[in-house]
């Protein structure tokens, strides 16, 4: 729902990766204890940056109805992960070693 309200041009690649990503992260980083909107909102930007999409994080926090320091949080600890967080076939416009510090 959250992809929807923020309406991207790529709005279901994005959507498919950052469900793909939500679940993954919850998998193999340490965010399990983490509330699922935060998680979304992460996973959400870490998708759309990935498919070169910018969608700044006020937007997402917007939104998600999270603290945007929340979401950037959460998104460092993915970071260096995100390499496995996403699908196998997935179609990069910036590779996980040039997605964002933040």
């Amino acid at each position: 729902r959250f992809c929807n309200q923020l309406e991207f041009e790529n709005e279901i690649p994005i959507q498919k990766a950052a469900i793909h990503v939500a679940e993954r992260a919850k998998e193999i980083c340490d965010i399990q204890s983490r509330a699922p909107d935060s998680i979304a909102g992460a996973s959400i930007y870490m998708a759309c940056a990935a498919l070169g999409e910018r969608k700044p994080m006020k937007d997402i926090q917007q939104v998600a109805g999270v603290m945007e320091s929340t979401i950037r949080q959460i998104y460092k600890i993915m970071l260096p992960k995100a390499a496995e967080l996403f699908p196998a076939d997935f179609p990069f416009k910036c590779p996980p070693g040039n997605l964002p510090s933040s």
